[in-house]
């Protein structure tokens, strides 16, 4: 009797492990439904491992690093795994552009190294080729409309309600009050750094509105609960948006957003029957915007004017005065980047050269480097300068095949139009911020963005009846 209830405890424990692996699975696909006109893989286990790891990834990018890497290690073990299925990613210029990328990368770092070992360049390269993460993003959110949106709407959930403690800090609080920046970092976050995802959510939420809200959110006694959770979020990043006083930040949201609500309600849904009630929301997201920046106007206008002044001390050939401002600080390192010989060179000049020059002062003197700054405050002179005409190429050609192909998606009816304005205006606000702020430093900022475009874009591609190599577990558990 003893042996039976042994023998059948025992095969208990051996079906344990499956029936929980189909378990979270079929949670996770809930969340993350797949498309069907792509199959992400046949294999149970590989597909409950790269969700999981999405899962982790998108739900802990401001919350916990350790959990946020983990994820990204699962994610990119589980995608090299679906190898068999990439046919789909290889007839996309964006694979293969990533891959170049990585190439520019890794040859810009070499070349870092060899010129200028003083700095460990390893450590910034591994912060810019996280923007290849967009490949495996795309492939693991998948092509349903509801696996992008909710993609999405957990960052932004994860985000805001991570950024609570820092909201509700009298460090945060107390600078407000005073119109000064905040003075602590939010949770190990640089404060621009957050206020550029603060920015990125923000157009998210306006632009795509009811667009995020599943059906049972917007329906019934549960539309209030949904509809409270949406304006505490426009709260939370209009003031993540504020409170780091990020100029850059504050132009790239005035210059899309308005353009954007008009292209969403004004042009794109021109052929709808209008209503107030499907203007409603648009125009309570406006009003309550205008009334959170109104209340920090005068701090806003005081930021801004106080820096417009080094246009007037450049005009007048103070070149003294306008360096003491931050703006003037900027201008200087632009001046300097083009004096300095050599700037432009195919592969670049290494991922930390900058903070090498910095640093040495024999490099400074030679490079005439007489700046308290590690980095070169745009985007566009960071590339050209680290990666170089290659490097710098290869990114502005993944930008023109995502608009490209985003614009393609739009007109084949695989792309809606709340999608497409968000994806454009996302872009425009990518640019604007580009002018002086270094966004590959921003670890999973930009890989992100691009691959809910990316996952997007694969919605066209159509699928084949039979894929070779598969085996499909789902049936034995």
């Amino acid at each position: 009797m003893i042996a039976k209830i042994k023998s059948k405890q025992l095969s208990n424990i051996k079906g344990l492990p499956a029936r929980s692996i189909k378990f979270i699975h079929s949670l996770l696909t809930i969340i993350f439904p797949s498309g069907s006109n792509l199959k992400r893989t046949d294999n149970i286990y590989v597909e409950t491992l790269g969700l999981a790891g999405l899962f982790l990834f998108l739900t802990n990018i401001n919350l916990s690093w350790e959990l946020h890497r983990n994820g990204e290690t699962m994610l990119i073990i589980a995608f090299f795994l679906t190898w068999r299925y990439w046919g789909a990613l290889l007839r996309q210029p964006l694979f293969w552009l990533m891959l170049a990328f990585i190439a520019s990368i890794i040859v810009s770092t070499i070349i870092g190294i060899e010129n200028f070992p003083e700095v460990r360049h390893q450590s910034e390269a591994k912060k810019m080729i996280r923007f290849a993460l967009f490949v495996p993003l795309a492939w693991w959110i998948g092509t349903n409309n509801d696996s992008i949106r909710n993609a999405f709407v957990l960052v932004c959930l994860g985000f805001v309600l991570s950024s609570l403690p820092w909201f509700l800090s009298w460090d945060t609080l107390a600078p407000l009050l005073e119109g000064a920046r905040a003075r602590t970092n939010i949770l190990g976050m640089k404060t621009l750094h957050y206020a550029n995802w603060a920015g990125f959510l923000l157009i998210g939420v306006i632009i795509l509105g009811r667009d995020l809200f599943p059906d049972y959110f917007i329906t019934g006694k549960t539309a209030i609960i949904g509809y409270a959770v949406f304006f505490l979020t426009i709260i939370c990043l209009v003031l993540g948006v504020i409170l780091p006083q990020g100029r850059a930040v504050w132009i790239a949201v005035a210059l899309t957003i308005p353009p954007g609500l008009i292209l969403r309600y004004c042009i794109f849904d021109r052929d709808s029957s209008f209503s107030i009630k499907k203007m409603a929301l648009p125009i309570l997201m406006f009003c309550l915007i205008t009334a959170i920046a109104g209340s920090q106007y005068s701090n806003i206008k005081e930021r801004i004017l106080r820096e417009s002044l080094v246009f007037t001390d450049l005009m007048k050939g103070q070149m003294r005065e306008a360096e003491k401002k931050s703006v003037g600080k900027r201008i200087e390192i632009y001046f300097w980047a083009f004096e300095t010989e050599s700037f432009i060179t195919i592969f670049g000049w290494g991922p930390r050269t900058v903070q090498a020059i910095s640093r040495n002062s024999d490099l400074s003197e030679q490079y005439n480097w007489n700046l308290n700054l590690e980095h070169l405050h745009s985007e566009y002179l960071a590339l050209l300068f680290r990666t170089g005409v290659f490097g710098f190429s290869v990114v502005a050609l993944i930008m023109f095949f995502l608009i490209k192909q985003l614009h393609l998606g739009h007109k084949n009816n695989t792309i809606s139009s709340g999608y497409y304005v968000f994806f454009i205006v996302t872009i425009a606000y990518l640019l604007l911020l580009g002018f002086t702020n270094i966004l590959l430093r921003i670890n999973v900022f930009l890989p992100f963005i691009a691959g809910i475009m990316f996952a997007s874009i694969l919605r066209s591609h159509k699928a084949k009846k039979t894929v070779r190599g598969t085996h499909r577990l789902t049936s034995a558990l």
